[in-house]
């Protein structure tokens, strides 16, 4: 098989080969055990997140309408790298030549937390995590460019959205349900990825 035969054929089972990546990062599941398996890989946030993040940038990637660029970006706290502070790493970055989109993808068994006095909120440590990535982002791209962000939530049952001001910041929060069919799930997070009004 030459070069190119092979490159057509690891294209067209990159979805297989995802699958099996997943399987490979999760743990593979013995059939006496699978049960417990996929109970306990679900209750894994940190794991779950990761997957999750993972899916969404790949299929951001490989779905990407020409003149955008779907990756990771790094940003500094400050103009220059400095000792002992660490870089901000996104989990997914859609950018066009005036137009940006951060995305924070997150796994939690709540959506929203209990705050004081039982009243349901977002997770103020998520909030901070995305403004923190878009004030950052802000610096490095001016104000010639437009800049929103996106808290993603992977979710079984309907999906819950809500637009907020952070800081003078656009921010979806919002839920993608996992549970509908495949083309009505590619069609929503396309739009989640690269529909530019929010």
């Amino acid at each position: 098989m030459n070069t190119a035969d092979r490159s057509i054929a690891m294209r067209r089972y990159r979805v297989v080969r995802f699958i099996a990546r997943l399987l490979i990062d999760a743990g593979q599941p013995d059939e006496r055990i699978g049960t417990e398996w996929a109970r306990r890989l679900l209750q894994d946030e940190a794991k779950m997140r990761s997957i999750f993040e993972r899916f969404v940038r790949r299929f951001g990637r490989a779905s990407q309408p020409t003149g955008l660029r779907v990756g990771r970006s790094q940003l500094l706290w400050s103009t220059s790298a400095q000792e002992l502070v660490p870089t901000l790493n996104t989990d997914v970055t859609v950018q066009e030549s005036d137009w940006t989109r951060v995305i924070e993808c997150k796994y939690m068994r709540a959506f929203a937390n209990h705050a004081q006095h039982n009243v349901e909120m977002f997770h103020p440590e998520h909030l901070r995590q995305i403004y923190a990535y878009l004030s950052r982002a802000w610096d490095g791209i001016g104000s010639s460019t437009k800049l929103d962000g996106v808290l993603l939530y992977p979710a079984i049952a309907a999906n819950v959205e809500r637009s907020i001001d952070l800081g003078g910041f656009r921010v979806r929060v919002m839920q993608l349900s996992l549970a509908q069919p495949w083309s009505s799930l590619r069609d929503e997070l396309r739009g989640v990825l690269f529909a530019k009004a929010m």
